[in-house]
C-alpha cells in the first residue's frame, strides 16, 4: 500500500488554513505508523494552534498514539497526550539477540515472538520513560 498524509497548521505552514486542516484523523487502517509521536506532536500543535481543548480532565481531544518516543513522553507528563504504548527499540532488539544467540547455539526457534506490549499512561509512564526517552 501507498499510503501517506500531510499535516499543516495555520501557523507552520504557507497555504494552510481551517478548511484544509484535519478536523478527524484515525490513521490505522490505512497503515502502520513508524514515530507516530512524532505524528501526534504535529497534531497536538495543531489542536493547540485552533485553542481547542486537549486531554480527558478537560474534556478535549484525546490523543493516543502508539510507539512510545520522547515526546510522547513529555505529552503524556503534560496531559497533552492520553497515551502511547511500548515498542521499545532497545527492548525489542534484547529479544532479537536472544533468539539470534539460541539460533547459533542449535537451539530451536518459534515460528514467531510476540513481544509483549504495554500501555503507557500518566498512571506508569515513570516505569517506561528511560526506554521511550529516545
Amino acid at each position: 500500500m501507498d499510503a501517506g498524509y500531510g499535516v499543516g497548521t495555520a501557523k507552520n505552514v504557507e497555504g494552510t488554513g481551517r478548511a484544509q486542516t484535519i478536523q478527524h484523523f484515525h490513521g490505522s487502517e490505512v497503515a502502520h505508523w513508524r514515530q507516530a509521536e512524532a505524528h501526534f506532536a504535529g497534531a497536538i500543535q495543531a489542536v493547540e494552534s485552533a485553542g481547542l481543548k486537549l486531554g480527558v480532565a478537560d474534556k478535549g481531544i484525546v490523543v493516543v498514539a502508539s510507539n512510545c518516543m520522547k515526546d510522547g513522553i513529555v505529552h503524556i507528563n503534560s496531559g497533552q497526550q492520553y497515551a502511547t504504548a511500548t515498542q521499545i527499540p532497545t527492548e525489542e532488539a534484547e529479544v532479537t539477540a536472544k533468539k539470534v544467540e539460541t539460533y547459533f547455539n542449535g537451539g530451536q526457534l518459534k515460528k514467531y515472538e510476540i513481544v509483549p506490549v504495554y500501555g503507557i499512561t500518566k498512571e506508569n509512564v515513570g516505569r517506561f520513560a528511560a526506554g521511550c526517552s529516545y
